[in-house]
């Protein structure tokens, strides 16, 4: 009896991490059709004609969760924010800061005045099939 109660309550078990692990992704949200969900990483920064590369403007990551809500990360700090799609427009609101940026073939993200600093800003989509040669570095001779 107390063999079968053991196999009973492991059979249980097993049946609960089954139903459990089947819910959600593994970043723990859920998955979406939204081609917005992801991260997004700096690809470069153009200011008056002068295009800054992705790696010279450090680590910056936007991650658009599929709750409406997000994470930015730069350089190790995180912030939190929400955001919204309209077509191809992705509006998005950090700590009261409002930011539109467009968004080409689900790939590249374009904040035109980032911060209202007038900085372009260029996001790529994580796995996306980007020529990155557009985001080099303005070189003078």
């Amino acid at each position: 009896m107390k063999k079968r109660s053991l196999v009973l309550a492991l059979c249980l078990l097993i049946g609960m991490i089954f139903l459990l692990s089947g819910c959600g992704d593994s970043d723990g949200g859920t998955t979406s059709n939204d081609p917005t969900v992801g991260k997004w990483k700096v690809a470069g920064a153009e200011m008056m004609g002068i295009m800054v590369s992705g790696e010279e403007v450090g680590d910056f990551v936007l991650e658009f969760k599929d709750s409406g809500k997000g994470t930015a990360t730069i350089d190790g700090s995180n912030g939190n924010f929400s955001w919204k799609r309209e077509d191809n427009k992705v509006l998005i609101d950090m700590d009261g800061e409002k930011l539109e940026g467009s968004i080409q073939d689900d790939a590249i993200l374009t904040c035109d005045d980032f911060m209202g600093m007038g900085l372009k800003v260029y996001f790529v989509k994580e796995g996306a099939n980007v020529d990155m040669s557009q985001f080099k570095t303005t070189t003078f001779e």
